[in-house]
């Protein structure tokens, strides 16, 4: 959470060191912007009394939109403890959330040859770095893309005169040219498919001409 939404949040190493769900605006590209919420951790072989007990600490976890499970991807016993929450999420009702499997700590990984048996095992999961940075990136975009949609080629026809509009456009869309007919604009932009959807309330200030893909579409899948 320190490292996506740079908020100062308690770090340590030790069982439970926060017990309370913490939520905080994450940005991410294209001008969007997500709710994150950091539940307390997963313990293995957690009694079905305990699970009850943290059902309300963990109510973020079966309301969430998508589900980053993240896992110490240098922990020796890293495959039990995937194995784990996945348990507890299952006891919990939730073990069909949209989740994207975070292999995080990747910095502490020396042999080389980790990753690959890694990757083999869970072919679809993120390596990440929170302390570095490393991998990051792709993560944000991995979420936006689940956000918003696929990127999207558009070329719109936009009103100038309506502010909201522009300003629409501005914050949503990663504009690559404009050209200009009085107060209309020719826009060359990329946008994710769910914000090109929301053009619609802007009728009939603006025209989509054309849309399609940016890139290639996703594989599809939420997990391992």
């Amino acid at each position: 959470m320190h490292r996506t939404t740079g908020q100062d949040v308690y770090i340590a190493d030790q069982l439970f060191a926060t017990l309370d769900t913490k939520t905080r605006r994450w940005d991410l590209t294209d001008g969007q912007a997500v709710l994150l919420s950091d539940t307390v951790g997963f313990v293995r072989d957690l009694p079905h009394h305990l699970v009850a007990s943290f059902r309300a600490t963990l109510e973020e976890a079966i309301h969430a939109d998508l589900l980053l499970h993240v896992a110490d991807g240098s922990h020796a016993q890293v495959d039990r403890q995937i194995e784990a929450v996945d348990a507890v999420l299952g006891e919990l009702g939730c073990g069909d959330r949209h989740r994207l499997l975070v292999l995080n700590k990747m910095d502490r990984v020396n042999d080389p040859t980790i990753p690959l048996v890694l990757s083999q095992k869970y072919p679809r999961a993120l390596f990440v770095s929170a302390a570095t940075g490393q991998g990051v990136d792709g993560l944000v975009e991995a979420v936006a893309l689940r956000c918003g949609g696929a990127p999207m080629r558009v070329t719109l026809r936009a009103d100038c005169a309506n502010g909201r509009l522009m300003q629409y456009i501005g914050r949503h869309a990663d504009v690559r040219s404009q050209k200009y007919d009085q107060s209309v604009a020719q826009i060359e932009a990329v946008m994710p498919a769910a914000r090109v959807d929301q053009l619609r309330r802007f009728e009939p200030d603006v025209q989509v001409l054309r849309c399609d893909c940016a890139s290639g579409p996703p594989d599809g899948s939420d997990g391992p």
